[in-house]
């Protein structure tokens, strides 16, 4: 987890990039599977297929990134190339396994995250229960549920979203977004407590 990956439409089109966040199991209908979790907003909502540079990873199953909604996340299917790992990636070279769940961090936890573009960030939680605008497909798509951490040590940019946020080595939800505000930047995540919810499991030791 928190490598780079692509997502493809039924044509073949790259649409965006994001960082995986982690990966384990996936209950829909009665039905489970190993799965890979990514930000919702980096994923086409119809056909979208996820690679890692030109390896077919899996596809699309469920989408949380709608109007008014609680989170913003997705998760695919696992071929069978690949196994559920609780290793999240650190540093560019090094990784960790997650040990745990926090579901909602609570405000003045210290956090960090990793992402693609960005690397190792970390900071404290300020604000739970966040609503963002997002400018998405020529209209603004309105999220609930968010939570904010004021970065203390490095930074958050385009195609972070997705990674990973852990308290210590538990996991604690992926990247959404990010900004400044009044000259502190900050990052924005979606909880786990959304994402298992949603029938997503990680896994870790």
């Amino acid at each position: 987890a928190g490598s780079g990956v692509n997502n493809k439409n039924n044509n073949g089109v790259i649409n965006s990039y994001s960082t995986l966040s982690g990966n384990g199991s996936f209950t829909w209908n009665g039905t489970t599977s190993n799965a890979f979790l990514v930000a919702g907003h980096a994923i086409d909502s119809t056909n979208c297929l996820l690679f890692q540079g030109t390896s077919y990873m899996g596809t699309l199953q469920y989408r949380q990134f709608v109007n008014n909604g609680y989170g913003d996340f997705a998760i695919t299917s696992m071929t069978s190339t690949y196994s559920p790992t609780p290793l999240v990636q650190v540093t560019a070279s090094t990784s960790v396994p997650f040990v745990g769940y926090v579901l909602n961090p609570a405000v003045n936890t210290v956090v960090s995250t990793y992402g693609k573009t960005s690397g190792a960030a970390s900071g404290s939680v300020v604000e739970k229960g966040v609503t963002a605008n997002y400018a998405y497909a020529n209209t603004t798509i309105t999220i609930k549920g968010l939570s904010k951490i004021y970065i203390s040590s490095g930074t958050c940019a385009n195609g972070d979203s997705g990674g990973p946020v852990k308290v210590g080595n538990a996991f604690s939800g992926l990247i959404s977004g990010s900004g400044t505000e009044n000259l502190i930047p900050y990052i924005l995540f979606t909880p786990y407590y959304y994402i298992k919810q949603a029938g997503f499991n990680i896994c870790s030791l």
